[in-house]
């Protein structure tokens, strides 16, 4: 079964469950009904204000899917949309390294950006954008056009062009003055000899308090995520590694996971409800 033969209301009124999805990702091309990304009467909703409480929970890293010539199928990334939303996700991310970053060209993010901010329009999810680049001018111009879809949120890994943690400091100082949205510092990859250092996170969050979230998967893990939360300039700490550790990571007070789990966004949904009931 591909995504071909799965009609949109089959999606919208019955539980997708991981089998399902492990079958949808498996597909590349779908039919052109089953985008659902516009209303059927054809107006556009309102970009909706965030809420603290829309900066917590179960962040999934969309897979970038391909048509058989090799190109993006931009059309399958928007029904990804689709049913992450049926699923109970509370934000979507992309792209990051779950998404094959690194192969993508600028013009295929821009288009990319674009795509799943009208996809996402009128849903809860909360949309974070990947504006990571090599170079600081280059993640800026990024940033900058990421910037005028007004996103909820954006991510950065660390710069990959630089000597020292002076190069990140400058690069996440640039990007803080690009935007005032909410920014997720994500502390991997590095340069080669290079640790994103506690101590840095915490003067960049001090600086800039829109910088006050951070992706926190640099080892030892378990020791950096006890050393940002509860501190007063971080706002959330997220959990990584698709959930490897989440149960426990969770113990020690994260606010969500960010990651490529989308096959098993169901679990982790059922893991994040039963965490805020106390279970």
């Amino acid at each position: 079964m591909g995504l071909r033969d799965i009609k949109r209301g089959d999606v919208m009124n019955r539980k997708l469950t991981r089998r399902d999805t492990l079958k949808l990702m498996g597909s590349a091309a779908i039919g052109s009904g089953l985008m659902g990304s516009s209303p059927a009467s054809g107006a556009v909703p309102p970009l909706r204000a965030v809420r603290d409480a829309d900066l917590r929970g179960l962040f999934v890293i969309l897979s970038t899917p391909y048509t058989e010539s090799g190109e993006v199928d931009y059309e399958d990334m928007a029904f990804q949309v689709e049913w992450l939303d049926h699923a109970g996700v509370h934000g979507l991310v992309w792209p990051q390294n779950s998404s094959d970053y690194t192969r993508l060209t600028t013009a295929e993010i821009r288009r990319g950006f674009e795509v799943l901010t009208e996809a996402n329009r009128g849903r809860s999810m909360t949309l974070v954008l990947g504006v990571q680049q090599d170079a600081t001018p280059d993640m800026v111009d990024l940033a900058r056009f990421a910037e005028s879809l007004e996103p909820d949120m954006m991510i950065a890994m660390p710069p990959k062009v630089g000597t020292s943690l002076e190069d990140y400091r400058d690069y996440y100082g640039a990007l803080a003055r690009t935007t005032q949205r909410p920014v997720i510092l994500q502390t991997q990859p590095n340069l080669p000899g290079i640790q994103f250092e506690t101590d840095l996170i915490l003067e960049l969050a001090s600086r800039h308090p829109h910088l006050g979230y951070v992706k926190e998967e640099a080892q030892p893990v378990f020791d950096r995520i006890q050393a940002l939360v509860g501190q007063p300039d971080i706002k959330r700490v997220y959990s990584a590694m698709r959930g490897r550790h989440f149960a426990y990571d969770l113990r020690l007070g994260v606010d969500g996971l960010v990651s490529g789990f989308s096959m098993y966004a169901d679990v982790f949904v059922r893991m994040w409800e039963a965490h805020l009931e106390g279970d």
